[in-house]
């Protein structure tokens, strides 16, 4: 399982990927070290030296400033290695094939995007040399902002993960076209909430057609229509909601309520044709 062991990072400090037989500390103990302003060679290199176990572990760290280093212990399950690069590293244990950190880090060099397009390009490409010998599991993508957040716990761009699925990769990528969505619909209310109808309506615009069954998504995009006089057009969206017809008109009174949606009950009357 990879959610709760191999992945750690933090927004402006680093990231870490501990794997192998895990040893979960690598994640806090280097990202503190990160913190302190230890750089990725420094802080792992101390941390495998009082390591008694180093040998079964597989440890890949970035630091803030792109620098990376890994530990691949001599007594991980073969086919296993690692590669660093400028701002990435790359490693892999239990592989059907030792071709897979090379074909890794090319791929991720390659790739265009942003970076949880490049991760999932180089998790292809591990893939597409035969991937872990013992078949396919699961899989996590946690991406941070490069900035240090000024409130703990923030700056997590995406953080997405799959668990015993027979295809891990094709479901991380429809979990990071959802999480796209989701948070063009976030701004969408924000822009809602500054008054700011046109931006709302390009972030609708960006989501697509997904979403369409959460009610938020039809009603912020009416609620946008509506401020910008076209009542009918914003009467058509309510319409094309499949979901229960009550939820919209209950959710935009609690907006109206908390002051993110102004408009007076006569309107909704209007937008909801009661």
């Amino acid at each position: 399982m990879t959610g709760p062991v191999v992945a750690w990072a933090e927004a402006g400090v680093g990231a870490v990927a501990t794997q192998a037989f895990a040893e979960v500390a690598y994640g806090p103990r280097l990202l503190a070290a990160l913190r302190d302003g230890a750089s990725a060679t420094d802080a792992l290199t101390k941390l495998v030296a009082n390591d008694a176990m180093q040998a079964m572990h597989q440890v890949g760290v970035v630091d803030a400033h792109g620098g990376a280093a890994a530990h691949t212990g001599a007594s991980t399950v073969p086919e296993t290695g690692h590669r660093i690069g400028d701002g990435y590293s790359v490693q892999a244990n239990t592989m059907l094939r030792t071709t897979v950190p090379d074909a890794m880090a090319t791929a991720f060099e390659a790739a265009s995007g942003d970076l949880s397009l490049r991760l999932l390009e180089a998790l292809d490409a591990a893939e597409a040399e035969g991937g872990d010998l013992r078949g396919r599991l699961s899989a996590r993508i946690l991406v941070v902002e490069g900035a240090r957040a000024d409130t703990p716990g923030h700056g997590v761009v995406l953080d997405i993960g799959v668990e015993a699925h027979p295809y891990p990769l094709d479901e991380l990528r429809r979990l990071r076209h959802l999480g796209e969505a989701h948070a063009h619909l976030e701004a969408a209310l924000d822009a809602l909430e500054q008054g700011d109808p046109n931006a709302v309506l390009e972030h609708i615009d960006r989501i697509g057609p997904e979403l369409g069954h959460v009610a938020e998504r039809p009603l912020v995009h009416a609620a946008a229509l509506m401020f910008l006089g076209r009542m009918d057009d914003a009467r058509k969206v309510i319409a094309a909601y499949e979901g229960d017809p009550s939820i919209p008109r209950t959710y935009a009174q609690r907006l109206r309520a908390a002051g993110i949606m102004p408009v007076d009950e006569a309107t909704l009357d209007d937008l909801f044709g009661t």
